[in-house]
C-alpha cells in the first residue's frame, strides 16, 4: 500500500507463490530506510519474528504517520456519532433493506449495509 503495488509479484505462479513464501521482494528505490524496515518486520516469514500489531504501533514510521486523533473533516465511525437521515433511510427500502436494521448497524458495522447508506447519504447531502 506505501508504494502502489503487491511486494510479491511474478507472471508464474509457482514463482509468485515461492516468493511469498520465502519473504522475497523488492523495496523501491523511493521509499526510506523506515518504511523498509518495517516492511521487512510485517513481512518476515518467521512468526515468532514478526510484527505484532503492538510491534508496528511503537515503530517509527508508524508513530511519525499515525495521529490519535482522526482529521477534524468528516465523519468517522468510533469517533463522532452517526446521524440516522430518515430519509436516506427510506431509500434503502428501495433496495430491499430492513429500515430498523440499517438504523441498528450505523456507526457499528461496516458492511454492504451501511456502504449503501453512507454513498446516498453523500449524494443527497
Amino acid at each position: 500500500m506505501v508504494w502502489g503495488y503487491l511486494p510479491f509479484e511474478d507472471p508464474d505462479t509457482s514463482k509468485l507463490y515461492q516468493k511469498i513464501l520465502s519473504g522475497e521482494f523488492e523495496v523501491p528505490d523511493f521509499m526510506s530506510s523506515t518504511v523498509e524496515d518495517i516492511l521487512h518486520k510485517v513481512l518476515n516469514t518467521d512468526p515468532k519474528k514478526r510484527y505484532t500489531i503492538s510491534d508496528i504501533r511503537s515503530h517509527e514510521w508508524f508513530l511519525k504517520y499515525h495521529s490519535k486523533e482522526p482529521p477534524k473533516v468528516g465523519i468517522y465511525v468510533g469517533y463522532n456519532q452517526i446521524p440516522v437521515d430518515e430519509e436516506v433511510i427510506n431509500l434503502l427500502k428501495d433496495f430491499g433493506i430492513n429500515s430498523e436494521y440499517a438504523k441498528n448497524l450505523i456507526g457499528w458495522k461496516h458492511n454492504h449495509v451501511t456502504a449503501w447508506y453512507f454513498l446516498l447519504m453523500k449524494k443527497l447531502k
